[in-house]
């Protein structure tokens, strides 16, 4: 081995300069560092946010039957970049590599934890059970932090779930937004309750307890239920609709009368000029009322429709709405029951050669 070299320092060099020299050779070999964050991120400045569904079509075509899937798949907050304050050292809000968390506790104040509460118009109030970490499964992270705000004059801690909300693809330029998606998995499917998140800005090098922003809770939104519709062609010319689904097991009685009356499903054949916009489609006037039938697991509501005689001129374009409405009455003295839409779908019907409506394939 040979004999290193001497390091040689100019004339007139200073400490500062030698310090500064140091410090670059040490971090070349080292590697960088992160030094915690000493202060306190900003909250989350959310806009709205709305439910996240993923819809699924499978065809077979040999048996001219499409199968469209709705499944719920949680919620999508959209929220405008923060401003980072000076000297946190972020630049664009983002590069601190802070995330978005959803603060859970059932310990904790109501604002400063997420809740999950039943729908206050049904017969059953039993809460729901709280939501955990094991409840938000593409969570980037999952952790238990102190908080800032004391809880009744001592220290308390809450559980996070983190997602990462500033990544490139989630911008939204027609609504010049990021959008993060919130992946919600409840352990009873036949429960739709309503989730209130409670949402801070997380950095996750931080000194304690500054690794949480100030707390932002949302309005109330209802998680909607997994859906399947399959529509099929018979031979007599009429479509056989079926949809299935969790049912609530909170209605009124029980068994097939009791469900049947907790919710109406209509199917309605529509028509629009060629080359209309969505808001151009008006009924043709058939409407089928699809009946519920009980199987091994649940419910289904089917019915067979008859398309009506196309019209051929104008030139038309037709679609088969399905729609499920769930059947409510807040006030036992009031009349008629109210009804709210609980899923909507649509196949395209397409006109055959002898002049039928038949099913798009």
């Amino acid at each position: 081995m040979g004999t290193p070299a001497p390091i040689r320092v100019p004339r007139g060099t200073g400490l500062l300069e030698l310090n500064v020299a140091f410090a670059g050779l040490l971090l070349a070999g080292c590697g960088a560092w992160r030094l915690p964050g000493s202060r306190r991120p900003e909250p989350p400045d959310v806009s709205h946010l709305v439910p996240v569904v993923r819809r699924e079509t499978a065809v077979d075509r040999a048996r001219h039957r499409v199968t469209r899937t709705r499944r719920q798949s949680g919620f999508r907050v959209h929220l405008r970049r923060p401003r980072p304050p000076c000297g946190d050292g972020s630049g664009d809000g983002s590069g601190d590599g802070a995330l978005l968390a959803v603060v859970l506790g059932p310990g904790l104040p109501d604002d400063l934890a997420t809740r999950c509460a039943a729908d206050p118009v049904r017969t059953d109030g039993t809460p729901p059970p709280p939501l955990t970490p094991a409840n938000f499964p593409d969570a980037v992270r999952t952790a238990s932090v102190l908080l800032a705000e004391p809880v009744d004059g001592a220290p308390a801690s809450a559980a996070i779930a983190a997602f990462a909300p500033f990544s490139a693809p989630s911008f939204d330029p027609g609504l010049r937004l990021w959008a993060c998606d919130i992946g919600l998995l409840l352990p009873d499917p036949a429960r739709f309750p309503y989730v209130r998140l409670a949402l801070a800005r997380h950095r996750p090098y931080s000194l304690d307890p500054l690794h949480l922003s100030e707390v932002t809770t949302t309005g109330f939104l209802r998680l909607l239920p997994d859906r399947t519709i399959t529509a099929t062609m018979t031979a007599a010319g009429a479509i056989r609709l079926e949809l299935g689904g969790p049912v609530p097991s909170d209605v009124p009685g029980a068994g097939r009368t009791a469900v049947a009356a907790s919710r109406r499903v209509l199917a309605t054949v529509e028509r629009r000029a060629a080359g209309g916009g969505d808001l151009d489609w008006t009924g043709t006037g058939t409407v089928l009322e699809l009946t519920c039938v009980p199987t091994a697991r649940s419910f289904t509501w089917s019915g067979d429709l008859v398309p009506p005689v196309p019209q051929l001129l104008p030139p038309s374009e037709y679609r088969l709405l399905v729609e499920e409405y769930e059947l409510r009455v807040p006030d036992p003295a009031a009349a008629p029951a109210g009804r709210r839409p609980v899923h909507a779908d649509r196949f395209g019907l397409t006109v055959s050669r002898p002049g039928r409506l038949v099913l798009r394939e």
